[in-house]
């Protein structure tokens, strides 16, 4: 991956081989979703790096926390790694598929690496989920232009 490894997927403290870790509860749930609102509150501020480091240690209490994980692809949408973005997006999506904030990034991160077919399912997703969603709407139309539908 070209974001010098902080935007791993694999769980953190090890790959494929390492099992999964159980259910995250009570103090582990709250610990992850302290550190999703430091890493979200450290990318409004545009300090990548700082929310990078809080997402990934959001997932060292839930490593299934689908906030967490679609951080690390916002980090690396907006600093233009398109294909690391799909890669978290498409996780976050899996584990979160009511999701019309993550659908939405998908398809955003999708239209970055010039992929419009997949950038419009994704944008029709998040609409099926909130038909009010105006940037949705908007990416929707983009990537049908751009030959997505």
């Amino acid at each position: 991956m070209r974001c010098g490894g902080w935007c791993s997927t694999a769980p953190p403290g090890g790959g494929p081989t390492t099992p999964e870790p159980e259910s995250p509860e009570g103090a582990d749930a709250a610990q992850a979703e302290f550190y999703v609102k430091l890493g979200r509150s450290a990318l409004g501020k545009g300090d990548a790096a700082g929310a990078a480091t809080n997402f990934n240690k959001a997932r060292e209490f839930d490593a299934k926390n689908a906030d967490a994980i679609a951080g690390l692809g916002e980090v690396a949408l907006a600093q233009g790694y398109f294909e690391d973005a799909t890669v978290h997006l498409e996780a976050a999506a899996r584990l979160a598929p009511r999701s019309a904030r993550i659908l939405t990034l998908l398809g955003q991160s999708y239209m970055g690496a010039s992929r419009p077919k997949k950038a419009a399912e994704a944008f029709k997703r998040a609409l099926k989920v909130d038909p009010g969603n105006e940037t949705a709407r908007r990416g929707y139309e983009d990537a049908s232009r751009a030959g997505g539908d």
